[in-house]
């Protein structure tokens, strides 16, 4: 299906083709990778056996942190709302808390069961959210106190139907009151005020943050199917989820409409499951990564519901996708490990700067006037005669009206603060941190692991460097005894040279004198 015929403009707004590509320099795979907030920045997650975390500069495209202590496969990744902290969970059970500043460790636990998925609450940088393997509660986890809560998602459920039987007599339809179900998977709203679970029964349970007690249940999928993916939308009006059905369903959070079900997206020519989904920056569109072996294949929807592209990588199975926060631009992640980086097309169209501006499609000889470049020297002849008109006149007027031109100018020019960042209301809608920027990178603090550490990424370099200086130290003692024996030769033979001036400056003298 040729999509260009259908739709004949341009989406100047959708990325199209891979502009370039990331790579490890230890060639170890990738696996997740999330950006900070204003998509400066991007962690990315390795795989198994060196579960280590790169934090990538998306503009010069290097590394600026690398940190070591998982063991095994980094699962997942959540910046904190001002940038600074780092929150990694890990396939070993490990959840650890980074200060990327001096790449130090903050807090750091160790779990029994593996963790698919942790982030940080959006309002809160001392709580997060962690979901264990199927068959384990979620945990909330306080990091000053140290307190874990488990969210039993089965209690809750059962105490939110005896909550409404007693209010109103009557069992909401849309819960079971025999309910068996188990999380899968678990989220923060936007703004924190609420938690999203999904369990294995195909329900939604809604628990308010403050009261901690599920203010709603509604039904998703059918009874058979597990809610594998929730996300939002940065305006907060639509929530996907992704359901092992094969389906992403695009749900209202409208107070209108609330919980009521706009859009389905599938793939309705192989079929295939949902590797991971999201919105775009501008909520406008919908992107989903198709669960293949062999195929790198990423679709993106409207809202509305029109499939408006299907990007198609390198024959390569997908492992994650991500939309910038801030452009139009996707990150993929191949089975290979490689990052691709997906960038829209912009056509450079020059009349639109100048009217007259004609493109020309090969190059021509300009023919130039003869006068075309001719200086016209008409205005400086005119400032000329003004000046020899006011010789003689009062000399103060002219440095009064001087005076003034410069007090004018004065007044035009505007304060402006280089030392304080300002809030950008385009991005956001609520309150606005300070932003946090790297100042000149220290080799000190690049990675957490000291140079004779085997697993730092400079160990190999660190170890010849160290060899080379001792050869040099046992042939620099060398050169200092016959640089010592030299000197002293030197020295003697300057002695002599003094000695015979002085000398003969005497014999000159005295002849002087015998002549006199």
């Amino acid at each position: 299906m040729n999509l260009c015929l259908i739709d004949p403009f341009k989406q100047s707004d959708v990325p199209e083709t891979v502009e370039y590509y990331l790579v490890d320099p230890k060639n170890i795979k990738s696996n997740c990778a999330s950006f900070n907030r204003r998509g400066t920045l991007l962690a990315v997650g390795c795989a198994s056996p060196i579960g280590k975390i790169l934090v990538w500069d998306f503009d010069t495209k290097k590394i600026v942190r690398t940190l070591y202590h998982h063991t095994g496969c980094v699962n997942s990744i959540s910046w904190s709302r001002n940038g600074k902290k780092l929150l990694t969970a890990s396939n070993d059970g490990s959840l650890v808390l980074w200060d990327l500043a001096t790449s130090k460790i903050l807090y750091s636990l160790e779990l029994e069961s593996p963790i698919l998925f942790a982030e940080f609450h959006p309002r809160n940088n001392d709580l997060c959210l962690i979901v264990l393997q199927k068959g384990t509660d979620p945990i909330l986890l306080n990091f000053k106190s140290n307190e874990q809560t488990a969210l039993n998602i089965k209690s809750l459920v059962t105490s939110y139907i005896k909550r409404e039987e007693n209010s109103t007599g009557i069992i909401p339809t849309s819960v079971n009151s025999n309910y068996n179900g188990v999380a899968t998977f678990a989220s923060f709203s936007r703004r924190g005020e609420k938690i999203y679970f999904g369990d294995s029964c195909g329900m939604i349970s809604v628990l308010d943050f403050k009261s901690m007690t599920i203010d709603r249940q509604f039904k998703v999928a059918s009874s058979n199917t597990t809610v594998k993916q929730i996300e939002f939308s940065r305006n907060h009006r639509f929530m996907l989820v992704s359901s092992s059905d094969k389906v992403l369903r695009l749900i209202s959070l409208e107070s209108t409409n609330l919980y009521q079900l706009m859009r389905e997206y599938q793939d309705s020519v192989n079929r295939m499951h949902w590797k991971k989904c999201g919105f775009s920056s501008n909520n406008e569109y919908v992107v989903g990564g198709m669960n293949h072996k062999s195929i790198h294949s990423i679709f993106i929807w409207s809202v509305s519901g029109s499939l408006v592209k299907d990007l198609e990588g390198p024959k390569e199975g997908l492992v994650d996708v991500i939309w910038h926060p801030l452009r139009p631009i996707i990150v993929s992640i191949s089975f290979t490990g490689v990052i691709y980086v997906w960038t829209a097309y912009f056509e450079e169209n020059w009349s639109s700067f100048a009217p007259d501006f004609q493109e020309l499609e090969e190059n021509l000889d300009y023919v130039e006037d003869e006068d075309e470049f001719d200086a016209k020297d008409s205005d400086n002849e005119e400032v000329a005669k003004n000046n020899n008109n006011n010789i003689g006149r009062n000399p103060y007027k002219k440095i009064k009206t001087q005076q003034e031109l410069n007090d004018k100018n004065s007044e035009e020019e505007e304060f402006v603060d280089v030392d304080h960042n300002d809030r950008i209301t385009e991005f956001s809608s609520d309150e606005e941190e300070d932003l946090f920027c790297f100042s000149a990178i220290d080799d000190r603090y690049v990675s957490n692991v000291k140079f004779d550490d085997p697993r730092h990424p400079l160990y190999e370099k660190y170890q010849k460097d160290k060899e080379e200086s001792s050869s040099t130290t046992s042939t620099s003692t060398i050169s200092s005894s016959l640089s010592s024996t030299t000197t002293t030769t030197t020295s003697q033979k300057k002695d002599e040279t003094q000695k015979k001036e002085k000398s003969t400056k005497k014999e000159r003298n005295s002849d002087s004198k015998k002549r006199k």
